[in-house]
């Protein structure tokens, strides 16, 4: 993933991401789920993204 390579974002930690989300790998994501992914990864190393908050953080017990 180019996004994971430029930012030099750990790859462990984007697994970690995936499984906190989605409950699953990020070779199982669907593409929706995928695409929200990219999303929050994307706010995360400060580009902007096509919604206002990361999916993390509208999941029920996720940590603001």
């Amino acid at each position: 993933m180019q996004l994971v390579h430029h930012h030099r974002l750990d790859k462990s930690d984007i697994k970690t991401m995936a499984q906190q989300l989605f409950s699953c790998g990020v070779k199982e994501l669907n593409k929706m789920q995928a695409s929200n992914l990219v999303n929050d990864l994307l706010e995360m190393v400060g580009k902007t993204s096509t919604h206002r908050r990361p999916a993390w953080s509208q999941r029920e017990g996720a940590r603001a």
